[in-house]
C-alpha cells in the first residue's frame, strides 16, 4: 500500500512501495504528486526532500547503468527539468530533488511522476541509508507559482529501514575492577553496518580467562544479550565469545587490588530525529543504555530548533533512563 501526503490547494502526493528496506541495500521508490488546485505555472517547482544527516544515495539523472538514476515524467503538457540539490531546502531537510516546470504549465489533476532507483536502465536502485530508522521521511514541497517559496504538503511519506543480518558480534566487560568485584558481559550481534542486528536471537559461547567466572553461554534477545560474574584476582581479562562463525573479543578489563581509578563510558553529544540526527530522543536513550552499553549520556540537540514539547520529551527521557550506579543521564 503506499503512503499519502493528504491533500492541500498545493496537491498531493504517495510513496509506493512502503515495504521495509533493509538498510545498506538497494531500493526502488515512486514518488507520484498530483496537482492542486493551484496548477503549477511555467517557472514552477517542487522539491523531494530528506535529511541531510542521511546517506541515502545521491540522486542522479545521467546514467541509466549507475547506482541513485532517477526518472522523472509527467502527462501534463510541459517539460520538466530535475536535478539533484543538497542544499535545495533547509536544515534538517536540506537534501532535495527539485523537478521544474518548463514550457507549459501544469494543471490540476496532472501527475509527475518520480521514481528514485530507476532500474530498467541496469541501474540496482537507490543506495538506502545504512542506518536503520522508524519513520525515514521524504517531504515534498511546491512553489506553485515560481514565488520562491516552498509550501509542504500537509504530511511526509515515510519509509522504514531495518538493520541487516548478523554480520558480526561485539563484546563489552567493564574497564576497570577490583578483585570479588561482580562484573557484567554485554554481547550485541551487528549488521554489516555496525548497527544492532535485532533480528538475531541466538545463543553465544563465553570463553573467560582464568580468574574470570562467567557463565558458559548468553542468549541474545533481539540482538542482544547480558550475563553477569566475578573477578576473582588482579589481571588484565578479555573474554571472547562465538558463535558459529561469528566471534569477538572483549575490551580490557583490567582488575587492581586496590580501586585507585574507574573508568567509565559515554556519550554526551548525541542528535536525535526532533533536531538534526534520526530516531527519537527516547530511541537514543535506549541505544547508549541497551545496546551500546554505557555507562553515562546526554542529549545535545541544537538550542535553536529546540521547542518547548521537544524539550518536555527530552526531560522526560532524560528522567526515565537515569538510573543511579548503573547510567547516568545528564542535561545539556
Amino acid at each position: 500500500m503506499p503512503t499519502g501526503t493528504g491533500a492541500s490547494p498545493c496537491g498531493r502526493a504517495t510513496l509506493e512501495p512502503t515495504d521495509e528496506v533493509v538498510a545498506g541495500s538497494y531500493a526502488s521508490w515512486t514518488v507520484t504528486y498530483t496537482v492542486g488546485e493551484l496548477g503549477l505555472d511555467d517557472g514552477a517547482a517542487l522539491l523531494v526532500a530528506f535529511s541531510q544527516t542521511s546517506d541515502l544515495g545521491d540522486p542522479q539523472f545521467d546514467d541509466p547503468a549507475a547506482e541513485n538514476y532517477c526518472r522523472v515524467e509527467t502527462d501534463g503538457e510541459a517539460r520538466l527539468e530535475a536535478e539533484y540539490d543538497p542544499r535545495a531546502h533547509v536544515r534538517p531537510m536540506k537534501h532535495a530533488v527539485r523537478v521544474t516546470v518548463r514550457d507549459g504549465l501544469l494543471a490540476p489533476g496532472d501527475q509527475v511522476v518520480l521514481v528514485l532507483g530507476e532500474t530498467a536502465g541496469g541501474s540496482l536502485g537507490m543506495v538506502a541509508q545504512s542506518v536503520p530508522e522508524t519513520g525515514f521521511a521524504f517531504r515534498v514541497l511546491v512553489d506553485a507559482h515560481n514565488s520562491g517559496e516552498f509550501e509542504p504538503l500537509p504530511t511526509d511519506l515515510t519509509v522504514d529501514f531495518v538493520p541487516g543480518e548478523a554480520a558480526a558480534l561485539a563484546a563489552v566487560v567493564p574497564s576497570t575492577a577490583v578483585p570479588d568485584d561482580e562484573v557484567t558481559l554485554a554481547v550485541r550481534a551487528e549488521d554489516y553496518w555496525g548497527s544492532v542486528a535485532t533480528d538475531c536471537d541466538r545463543s553465544v559461547t563465553v570463553e573467560a580467562p582464568d580468574g574470570l567466572t562467567l557463565p558458559e553461554t548468553v542468549s541474545l534477545e533481539d540482538g542482544t544479550g547480558t550475563v553477569t560474574g566475578t573477578v576473582a584476582q588482579t589481571g588484565v581479562y578479555r573474554p571472547r565469545v562465538e558463535a558459529g562463525e561469528l566471534s569477538a573479543r572483549a575490551n580490557p578489563l583490567v582488575c587492581e587490588a586496590a580501586a585507585d581509578r574507574e573508568v567509565y563510558w559515554g556519550d554526551i553529544h548525541g542528535q536525535s530525529g526532533e533536531t538534526v540526527g534520526t530516531g527519537t530522543v527516547c530511541e537514543y536513550y535506549d541505544h547508549l543504555v541497551d545496546r551500546a552499553f554505557l555507562d553515562f549520556g546526554a542529549h545535545a540537540g541544537n538550542d535553536f530548533q529546540i521547542t518547548d514539547e521537544i524539550w518536555d520529551d527530552i526531560v522526560a527521557a532524560v528522567r526515565d533512563h537515569h538510573d543511579p550506579g548503573s547510567f547516568v543521564s545528564f542535561h545539556c
